[in-house]
């Protein structure tokens, strides 16, 4: 090429000795990596097993030598970083069980962690605090995803019942159950609760009891009614 545009007059001498000895120091540097037995493909080993977090280089690309191409993290290594209110800030120390779940796999199961760190730090732009989270184990957990955590702050044998069971009533609350067909009216209180289930307490309530949650506003007690079955 740059000695056509040489004869051309369209480049140098000077341009056609730089051009001869880049492909003299490129032909080198050839040679010497067949002489290394490094001109064909081979296979990189990570020296412990871990997970890519990072990749710094492309197929094809020249790397010169001491540059990272990739970073990885071992197994053990893995945290999961989760947001809470400020507020909840008291309830909360280290070494707490944690139940982790990825937001966008709702059929997965449950990974267990406990809290490594609390920031104690508020963001500025969420207004929450950060609190770091290690898994037991990282099956099913994947890097920069979204990922629900609960929190257990305390945990006891109880009675629990579906969220839409419980009816407000005059300051309290009151549900139903199924007994030789009629509806029986419970008056009870709550306890704690989260977005599907709600602790209930009363001295009538018996582990096993079918509770009403459809149609169980328009009851009254004694009611005759029928039980369905989910199909």
């Amino acid at each position: 090429m740059i000695q056509e545009r040489l004869k051309l007059k369209l480049a140098t001498q000077q341009a056609l000795v730089v051009a001869r000895q880049r492909l003299q120091l490129a032909q080198g540097n050839v040679q010497s990596m067949k002489d290394r037995g490094i001109n064909g493909s081979k296979v990189i080993r990570a020296t412990s097993p871990g997970i890519v977090f990072l990749v710094n280089v492309q197929q094809g690309q020249v790397v010169p030598a001491g540059i990272s191409m990739l970073q990885t993290t071992g197994q053990g290594q893995v945290i999961v970083q989760l947001n809470i209110e400020s507020e909840d800030i008291d309830y909360i120390m280290r070494g707490q069980p944690v139940r982790l779940k990825p937001v966008h796999a709702a059929a997965s199961q449950s990974i267990e962690g406990h809290i490594l760190t609390i920031t104690r730090k508020v963001d500025p732009l969420t207004r929450l605090v950060s609190v770091l989270v290690q898994p037991v184990q990282t099956q099913g957990l994947l890097l920069n995803d979204y990922i629900e955590g609960e929190i257990v702050i305390t945990s006891r044998e109880t009675l629990v019942a579906p969220r839409e069971a419980v009816l407000p009533e005059n300051g309290k609350y009151k549900l139903f159950t199924v007994k030789n067909g009629h509806a029986v009216e419970h008056i009870a209180e709550i306890g704690l609760e989260n977005s599907n289930e709600v602790e209930v307490l009363s001295d009538d309530l018996r582990a096993g009891d079918l509770v009403v949650v459809m149609g169980n506003y328009e009851l009254i007690d004694g009611m005759a009614t029928r039980v369905e079955t989910k199909k």
